[in-house]
């Protein structure tokens, strides 16, 4: 159709919507509309959408719930699908039989309709979208529900780019909800599209965003907030001042918070000005900076924001220099002294140890800004731009970092003692503790300092070369290193004769008083240094030459007192930066954005990519060429864990983006496959250590990137390894999460496995009733110690197949027995052609052969007796009553098309064989259990409906399955009463009794 007809056909579209919402007076037209899409939800169309909008629009509250309540469990249905598609091609397959349109493409559509004659409807669907943002919670772990958030999103966005005069509406909803939620920093990047997209839109409506910025106090993100405005905040110079007039009030409230807040706004404004001239710029900054003196005197925290944020100031507008390096020049002279002691603690530090002046973090904040300025002088090439306040910091910083990195024979090294962290000091004191932290602090910085700078302490001799400039540079770390493991060794030393002391004085108390001690220890203990100031730079250049050929040079850094060598030092801090990461990955993951002033450990997904992949390549190799199971030295055996604890959350983390990531540190001319044959080996080499379970996580992690032809090798693997003597209980449930998530092929033999471990529990608990013959020999790993977390374990993955089934044969035709007659027309359409119909018995075979290998294992447990362990009996009949509920659907599917179903007549056999004898008495065995009592009439209840369907099957195609191979519920003990099940499992829908006649 060419443009005119297709916009005459919506025109008509349009308003064949007005008729139904306007003149269907007694609502049975929606009503009935309603109920058609309800069964046909997963095919959406845009008209369809349109014209359920405009009943949701027109009809009232009650309708309207009704169609947003149904299209919020459609979207959040195709969310679930999604994630399950995932985990299995067989999954995939099922879900491309019916191919349909994803809700988000129809919804997206129905919108650019609305400029082409369905204007009526765009109230509705922003009011669709705003429920989608304001009723699902932003969890971190519910991945469906901030999916269903962000769809939310992107429709305002899709609105807001497409329809022009729903803007201002649009803007009032998203500012009030800015005011009045806790969580809203989704509502906080709609203003930021907006703000992008069209900043006039913002000026035109300034007045509302000027009040807006007078409640900022009470705003909960406002530094997401604030950054959203920086475009409009550079066209309007009125807005502009206001905000500086609102931030410089805050500077002066009492409450921490707000001043924070002010300091980042302030912060963020001079970071992100806009002005080309150059001297407005820096009139313009050299006017606001000087509010912020005030904060240098005053609580930790301020400080800290502030030190910070000059640093994200100088990155992002650096004709700001002079009047950054002149505040921090002056704040560090305070404590730098020059003649006496090197940094002035007792003015940083009262003497119950609470923290005055964050030194540490001024030192590190300093050090940033030299590298950074240091940068972007190296970028335009030209020495000579270097400004005189730059200069005269630059040398300062360099004067303290030469006093630290003295050489031991050097006159005027600095050592431990004029920090007051001698020997004889006790670490368990606060004030102690927070001078220890402080120090070490101010040594990381410096140490940031040489390695990214490469900086050489004057009186180390080179030639000027490249090489050896670099040694140069770590023989200046190498010196300052060794004043850090001093204090590390007089740390752990102190720590040592506390604890022995402790320990001696609770051996003559109670145990009352003896718990207490031991609460007091812990936290005296956790007062102590926090994370590595160390930036990501500085540890993968560290990474890279512990594995290089100046390893030896930097072990030289500690002397034979020392307990703390570099090689531990570099391990401990990477696997502590690794940890943040991985705990930070999610906030990244969703775009989140650290205000101005803060000093994360790494700022965005690319960060942690590009981190991962330099010390993964390192470490990969340090530990493949130099790990060894034979190393009698303890200490190196522990630094042998403490590598392979490193390669195992880098694979960890990397596995969370994609397989090309994972390969950037696997070793050159090696594929994934080689490498976990390498792990295998090492595992086999160190069964029976804590060690293996390190490897052994590595293995989980890489198996889901391998190839098909790979995944049989590593059963075999795991079937070998699992033949050994473990006693280990974390490394059983290991190996069978592996074995029962690994891919499955078409020549797998995954259930042969599951089989045979029901079959080891089958003779290691006895059985029931008649002895059943067991081929095989059992598993050796099913011990006794280890029952309670294999059923545990089988059960759960017999579950999660059930599960998957269901939601085959739910994707594959109808819901339930009541749509049967609906759908079978629509079915029999779908199969007709021979390539539908192929598909359909292919999918629907594959489907009951997945039951039969569940069967096989039921019949198994049945047999079984669960004595021992309380959970199995109610668990495992749990699962026989969802399992009728599977073989009910899977009849109705043979009973709708005409194909062959001699596979179905062998399912059904084989059920009604195990299920008339061997349920029976599993069930009679433990019938006396309180937990079976309760679940038993949904048992009941589940059988005589799968009855039902086995007979409507026997009169679709005129057999007689039923008669033969069922006792009729007359024939049973007892009859169950329908009215009175009572729906003791949230999976199973409530069954109501139906009125009589």
């Amino acid at each position: 159709m060419d443009n005119a007809a297709l916009k005459k056909l919506y025109e008509v579209q349009g308003i064949v919507m007005l008729q139904i919402s306007h003149h269907d007076c007694d609502g049975i037209l929606a009503n009935d509309f309603i109920n058609i899409n309800r069964k046909s939800a997963p095919r959406w169309t845009p008209f369809n959408l349109a014209v359920l909008f405009s009943i949701a629009d027109k009809r009232g509250h009650r309708l309207g719930e009704k169609v947003y309540g149904d299209m919020r469990k459609s979207i959040q249905d195709e969310y679930r699908n999604s994630l399950k598609e995932g985990h299995s091609n067989w999954l995939e397959d099922i879900a491309r039989f019916h191919t349909s349109q994803p809700y988000e493409q129809m919804v997206m559509e129905t919108i650019e309709h609305c400029t082409e004659g369905w204007e009526g409807i765009i109230e509705s669907i922003t009011s669709f979208a705003f429920m989608l943002m304001d009723t699902t919670t932003t969890s971190k772990t519910d991945s469906v529900a901030m999916k269903t958030v962000n769809l939310g999103q992107r429709i305002l966005m899709k609105i807001f780019d497409t329809i022009e005069q729903s803007r201002d509406i649009l803007l009032d909803s998203i500012l009030e909800r800015i005011a009045t939620k806790m969580e809203n920093l989704s509502y906080i990047q709609l203003l930021q599209h907006i703000s992008d997209k069209n900043p006039k839109l913002l000026a035109d409506n300034v007045s509302k965003l000027k009040n807006q910025v007078d409640s900022l106090s009470y705003i909960s993100s406002p530094d997401p907030f604030l950054r959203a405005l920086v475009p409009l905040l550079n066209i309007s110079g009125d807005f502009l001042d206001h905000c500086i007039l609102v931030l410089g009030k805050m500077l002066c409230q009492s409450d921490v918070n707000a001043r924070l807040t002010a300091i980042s706004g302030i912060l963020l404004i001079l970071q992100n000005n806009s002005n080309k001239n150059e001297e407005a710029n820096y009139s313009f900054g050299c006017e606001l900076l000087p509010r912020l003196r005030r904060c240098l005197g005053q609580q930790p925290q301020v400080r800290e924001r502030l030190y910070y944020g000059l640093c994200d100031v100088l990155k992002g507008n650096p004709t700001l220099q002079e009047p950054i390096f002149d505040l921090l020049f002056e704040q560090f002279n305070k404590y730098y002294g020059e003649k006496g002691p090197i940094l002035a603690l007792d003015r940083c530090v009262t003497k119950e140890g609470e923290i005055i002046e964050p030194i540490h973090l001024l030192i590190d904040a300093i050090q940033q800004c030299l590298c950074v300025h240091h940068e972007q002088l190296k970028k335009k090439k030209k020495s000579s731009s270097a400004s005189t306040s730059y200069s005269a910091l630059k040398n300062k910083f360099q004067e303290l970092v030469r006093r630290l990195s003295l050489d031991k024979k050097d006159k005027g090294r600095v050592e431990p003692e004029e920090f007051e962290l001698d020997k004889s000091s006790n670490y368990t004191e606060p004030r102690t503790q927070a001078l220890a932290g402080m120090v070490m602090g101010c040594i990381e910085a410096s140490m940031n300092f040489i390695i990214i700078t490469d900086y050489v302490c004057p009186g180390i001799e080179m030639n000027g070369t490249t090489v050896e400039r670099k040694a140069g540079c770590l023989a200046t770390f190498n010196r300052i290193f060794f004043l850090f493991s001093q204090i590390k060794t007089h740390e752990a030393q102190s720590l040592e004769n506390s604890k022995k002391a402790n320990s001696k004085e609770k051996g003559n108390k109670e145990k009352g008083e003896k718990g207490g001690k031991e609460k007091a220890t812990s936290k005296a203990k956790s007062q102590g240094p926090t994370e590595s100031l160390l930036s990501n730079e500085a540890i993968s250049i560290l990474s890279v030459e512990h594995g290089g050929d100046n390893s030896k040079l930097l072990e030289a850094s500690s002397d034979e007192e020392s307990t703390l060598s570099f090689s531990t030092w570099i391990v401990k801090v990477l696997m502590s930066r690794l940890k943040t990461m991985e705990s930070d990955l999610v906030l990244f993951l969703q775009n989140y954005t650290n205000p101005i002033g803060k000093n994360p450990s790494s700022r965005n997904v690319d960060d942690i990519k590009l981190f991962c992949e330099r010390t993964g390549q390192v470490f990969m190799k340090i530990f493949l060429e130099g790990w060894s199971e034979d190393d009698v030295d303890k200490e190196m055996k522990q630094l042998g864990l403490n590598r392979a604890e490193i390669v195992g959350k880098i694979i960890g983390i990397c596995s969370k983006f994609d397989k090309e990531l994972v390969l950037k540190i696997v070793p050159e001319n090696q594929e994934i496959g080689e490498l976990m044959r390498r792990l295998q080996q090492i595992t086999n080499k160190l069964f029976g250590h804590k060690e293996a379970e390190v490897f052994f996580q590595m293995i989980s992690d890489l198996s889901k990137f391998i190839e098909p032809e790979d995944s049989r090798e590593q059963m075999i693997w795991l079937r070998n390894f699992s033949e050994q003597d473990i006693t280990s209980n974390s490394m059983v449930k290991n190996i069978l999460n592996l074995w029962f998530h690994l891919p499955v092929t078409k020549s797998d033999k995954r259930k042969a496995i599951q089989y045979e471990i029901a079959e080891s529990l089958l003779i290691l608990l006895g059985s029931i009733g008649e002895e059943f013959n067991v081929d095989t020999s059992p598993i050796l790993m099913v011990k006794d110690q280890f029952k309670d977390v294999i059923a545990k374990i089988l059960l759960e993955s017999l579950a999660k197949r059930i599960e998957e089934v269901d939601w085959a044969i739910k994707n594959l035709g109808p819901e339930s027995t009541e749509e049967q007659e609906e759908d079978e027309g629509r079915l029999s359409q779908i199969t007709s052609s021979q390539q539908h119909q192929s598909n359909f018995s292919r999918l629907l075979k594959s489907i009951t052969f997945r039951l039969g290998a569940i069967i096989d294992e039921l019949d198994v447990m049945l047999r079984t007796n669960y004595k021992s362990i309380p959970t199995a009996p109610t668990a495992l009949v749990k699962l026989v009553t969802k399992f009728f509920g599977s073989l009910g659907g899977i009849t109705q599917l043979y009973g709708i098309v005409e194909i062959d179903d001699d596979p179905l007549i062998d399912l059904i056999r084989k059920a009604a064989e195990i299920f008339s004898v061997e349920s029976e008495i599993f069930v009679g065995e433990f019938e006396e259990s309180l937990e079976m009592r309760k679940i038993l009439p949904n048992y009941v209840n589940a059988k005589e409906k799968f009855d039902l369907v086995v007979i409507n099957y026997d009169k679709k195609k005129k057999s007689n399955l039923y008669e033969t191979l069922f006792r009729r519920s007359s024939a049973r003990d007892f009859r169950l009463d329908k009215s009175m099940v009572v729906n003791n499992d949230p999976d199973e829908k409530k069954i109501q009794p139906k009125p009589k006649k």
